[in-house]
């Protein structure tokens, strides 16, 4: 019965993520991490049921730290969803939950001696654990600049994509997406070697409709 269950639910998993960019905050493009949570999932299962016993308390806990560790890093580098905030608050969800499984096993360690700060190193990394995970450097501003015919693999090139709407989306309201999305574009005109390329075509629209204007303010004054 767990077998045909992890079956049915590994086809629905699969197939319920959009294969579009939407406005959906929960929607995402691609199911990898998903079939892994569910495959970590069924592991659980299995393992707290069938090692029930106290003996089994350090094994359990190395069981847990492998895999949510592997969920962790498996939600950074395939970035499943399609909004920024939402990856981030599930990449804080994640590494919050593999520093507590870290200390369990920490705990578990150590249990035959008396240290009791297991619960303040808890509460002392989680802060540090988000702040990292909220500022930590990412490669898609290097992606943005990498020419279409350097991209190796087809989730590279989706990624970049992605990643330039999530720029254009949000040059109103953030500086720095202002910032990247004019450096883009300087750099896109530069190093593109077809003259019929659309953003040198938007670029010359807008130097044109910029000497218009100085042009009509000029005959006004």
């Amino acid at each position: 019965m767990l077998i045909i269950f992890g079956i049915m639910t590994f086809l629905a998993t699969t197939l319920n993520y959009e294969n579009r960019f939407t406005k959906d905050p929960t929607s995402k493009m691609n199911a990898k991490t998903d079939l892994f949570v569910l495959l970590q999932k069924l592991i659980y299962v299995f393992f707290f049921n069938f090692f029930k016993g106290p003996q089994y308390a350090l094994f359990k806990s190395i069981i847990l730290v492998v895999f949510s560790c592997l969920t962790f890093v498996s939600y950074i580098r395939n970035r499943p969803y399609y909004s920024q905030t939402t990856q981030t608050i599930v990449e804080l969800f994640a590494g919050v939950f593999a520093w507590t499984n870290l200390v369990l096993l920490f705990t578990q360690v150590i249990s035959g001696a008396q240290f009791t700060g297991s619960l303040e190193i808890l509460f002392l990394g989680i802060p540090i654990v988000c702040c990292l995970i909220y500022t930590k450097q990412e490669n898609r501003l290097k992606l943005l600049m990498t020419s279409e015919s350097q991209i190796e693999t087809g989730d590279e090139c989706q990624k970049k994509n992605f990643y330039y709407i999530y720029i254009i989306e949000t040059k109103e309201v953030t500086r720095q997406s202002a910032i990247i999305l004019k450096g883009y574009i300087n750099h896109h005109t530069e190093v593109c070697p077809f003259d019929t390329c659309p953003i040198k075509a938007y670029k010359k629209m807008m130097l044109r409709e910029k000497l218009t204007a100085e042009s009509e303010r000029k005959k006004k004054a």
